[in-house]
C-alpha cells in the first residue's frame, strides 16, 4: 500500500480503507514515530528520506 499519493490526507486514506480511522491514525502515528513519514504544514503526509531508504 502506498502511504502517500499526491494530495493524500489522513481523511483520504480513511476513505480508501473503508472508514477504519483508528487503524489509519495508528499506522500514520507509528510511521511518524520511526520517521518514515512526516506531515507538511498543509496536512499532507510525505515519505521521508529515511522512509525511502529503509523501505
Amino acid at each position: 500500500m502506498r502511504i502517500v499519493v499526491e494530495g493524500d490526507t489522513v481523511e483520504k486514506l480513511v476513505q480508501d480503507l473503508d472508514g477504519k480511522e483508528r487503524y489509519v491514525s495508528t499506522l500514520v502515528s507509528l510511521l511518524g514515530d520511526v520517521r518514515w513519514v512526516e506531515q507538511e504544514p498543509s496536512g499532507k503526509y510525505i515519505v521521508t528520506d529515511k522512509g525511502s531508504s529503509d523501505a
